[in-house]
């Protein structure tokens, strides 16, 4: 456990340990990494161990593995519009609005603040969910909020939280016991990075254009020169200016594992062994297994996860009003392209030179070293491609996949 032996990667940064302390001995503290770590005052420290007992990393490393079994769905909120500003299908907003219209209940998830950092809040104003859409990317604090979850609970409150799969289990083993009226949410994680380079990240874009940030959206649904892509990164400025690209060197270095906090590369939660009653993401591969998909891809298409009976009570007979959903054989998720279902994303080479290079030659710098000549050359040549192929006159395109296909070995 980090709270024992100091090596960051025992800690996922959830916060739990600091929370059920009944001391207040534990701060969360930024090291230099840009990470949030628990710092104990042992002037305060009572040896409780309670610490100890709620560390879900620590808890799962000495966990023996279990079968876990798991309903799987696939689908897309029946609002067009509420699809498109979500990251994948929408179907965390489906959960939310159940939860908001339904059950009369609070919603937990991840936000920006106003100095671009990450923070969980709980809202029960079916407006505000707009504002914990689309996946952020970026290690979010849980702040107070665990002991928050607590007191509405047993005020008799029902509530919906929605994390990474360690927050979800930090937040489980706080509680210590199960709650009919709690929703557990947790996501196929890629895992986290941090807070204070994605803050020098913002800082860089504001210095080369001499305007704040706005508005940032990882993964933006575009369609340019009628080619669909999922992978642009959309950002605002406060003179007017926006602009879209499939080249963003943050979101690109954050996909190649450059900036992944430590324990993300060893993560015991990147299989089926999850610790929530419903798991969302990416129905990455959906599209080949079902050929019918391939229209719905570009829009996003969910892959949901019923891991528990609340879970599947509430895809199977509570969602379909605000989905399009359907049952599905459960080796579809486990198909090999969702990845990080099945393994922790894995550990970059360049990962700690990258980090003493943020502060050596400033972050723009430190993410182009990082992913190297050879990779920025292809990603270029790539978005080039694609730009090309979509203004060309559709028989030019055909001859040209035709000469190919002759000329390959």
């Amino acid at each position: 456990m980090y709270l024992l032996t100091q090596n960051r990667g025992e800690c996922c940064g959830c916060g739990a340990c600091q929370q059920i302390c009944p001391t207040d001995a534990i701060a969360m503290t930024f090291l230099d990494d840009g990470f949030l770590y628990p710092v104990v005052d042992e002037s305060r420290c009572i040896h409780c161990e309670k610490c100890i007992g709620v560390c879900p990393i620590h808890q799962m490393n000495n966990l023996p593995a279990e079968a876990h079994s798991h309903h799987c769905f696939y689908g897309w909120h029946r609002d067009e519009g509420i699809r498109m500003q979500s990251t994948s299908g929408g179907a965390f907003s489906a959960l939310a609005e159940l939860m908001l219209a339904g059950l009369n209940g609070t919603v937990y998830g991840a936000v920006y603040d106003n100095n671009w950092g990450v923070r969980h809040i709980g809202t029960n104003r079916l407006h505000e969910l707009k504002q914990l859409r689309q996946s952020k990317y970026i290690q979010s604090e849980a702040g107070g909020c665990y002991s928050e979850i607590r007191d509405r609970l047993d005020a008799g409150g029902s509530v919906l939280f929605c994390g990474t799969p360690c927050q979800v289990d930090g937040l489980r083993r706080f509680l210590g016991k199960d709650y009919g009226r709690l929703v557990l949410v947790d996501l196929v994680c890629h895992g986290v990075t941090s807070p204070i380079v994605f803050k020098k990240y913002i800082k860089s874009v504001e210095n080369k254009f001499g305007a704040k940030v706005t508005f940032v959206r990882f993964r933006d649904k575009i369609t340019k020169r009628n080619i669909s892509s999922l992978s642009y990164t959309t950002i605002s400025l406060s003179n007017g200016r926006k602009f879209s690209s499939e080249c963003n060197l943050y979101l690109r270095a954050y996909m190649s594992g450059l900036m992944q906090r430590a324990c993300c590369e060893r993560c015991p939660y990147a299989n089926d062994r999850r610790k929530s009653d419903v798991t969302l993401g990416d129905f990455w591969g959906i599209e080949e297994i079902l050929p019918h998909l391939k229209s719905e891809f570009h829009k996003g298409i969910s892959l949901i996860l019923a891991n528990s009976e609340k879970g599947l009570t509430l895809c199977k007979y509570r969602l379909s009003d605000r989905m399009t959903m359907v049952e599905t054989d459960v080796s579809y998720a486990f198909n090999g392209i969702n990845r990080q279902l099945e393994q922790p994303v894995a550990a970059h080479k360049r990962k700690q030179q990258f980090y003493s290079d943020v502060a050596r030659v400033g972050v723009r710098k430190a993410l182009a070293n990082g992913l190297g000549m050879k990779y920025l050359i292809l990603l270029y040549f790539r978005c080039l491609l694609r730009s090309i192929i979509a203004v060309l006159p559709r028989r030019a395109y055909k001859c040209m996949v035709f000469l190919k296909g002759r000329f390959q070995y």
